[in-house]
């Protein structure tokens, strides 16, 4: 297997946003206790259903979530493309979406988790 492949991988993926997320977490415990830890479960929570929500759209320069014109033409344009596919295409995009639908959910369950268990300890350990 070549260096190209191992990064590109699911699993190189989860080590490198596990790695992240740690590092990040010990430093905001360092400087604010656990009330960083909330915060950094809250931004991540955001982001988190912020991509669930709007999916693959990009964001548009006037700000908003895929609402400019052009965006909603290549939305217009992908579905169209989306109907003249092969059943087999249809089932291969479908899976892939579930694939993801999960992943995000177990992303979501997690800095969920690390909000509630953050903002709880600092206010059980701060005041």
């Amino acid at each position: 297997m070549s260096i190209k492949a191992v990064l590109k991988s699911e699993l190189t993926a989860w080590i490198m946003g596990a790695i992240v997320v740690a590092g990040s977490s010990a430093v905001a415990y360092i400087q604010v206790g656990w009330l960083g830890i909330g915060i950094i479960g809250l931004f991540g929570l955001v982001i988190a259903v912020n991509v669930s929500l709007h999916g693959d759209q990009a964001m548009s320069a006037s700000g908003g979530h895929g609402t400019s014109d052009v965006a909603m033409i290549a939305k217009q344009l992908e579905e169209a493309r989306r109907s003249q596919s092969s059943p087999e295409q249809k089932k291969a995009a479908a899976a892939a979406k579930e694939k993801r639908s999960k992943t995000l959910y177990v992303i979501k369950l997690f800095f969920l988790g690390m909000t509630l268990s953050g903002f709880w300890l600092f206010s059980r350990y701060q005041f």
